[in-house]
């Protein structure tokens, strides 16, 4: 259901499923690294290349917490490329 929110049509729901993904990554962090790797991580990348700079400035937040709390290498490889890149 949240993916239905990245790929809204609608900037504020892309917007506001950016915002969701930052408790999300908090609330599960260090232990489940491999669902936030899986689910959250992919959300977060298309949503910072989103076309629009509110819904970009949006992850900010969550792709922080992902490094903050995440300690699976891949998952951090995963973020670290996209900031990067």
């Amino acid at each position: 259901m949240l993916w239905d929110c990245v790929v809204d049509r609608s900037v504020l729901v892309r917007a506001a499923a950016a915002r969701l993904l930052e408790p999300v990554v908090r609330s599960t962090g260090m232990a489940e690294s491999s669902l936030v790797g899986a689910r959250v991580v992919p959300a977060l990348v298309t949503l910072a290349g989103d076309a629009n700079a509110d819904v970009r400035a949006a992850t900010v937040s969550a792709l922080g917490a992902t490094v903050e709390c995440v300690a699976d290498r891949a998952t951090l490889d995963k973020v670290c490329r996209h900031a990067s890149g």
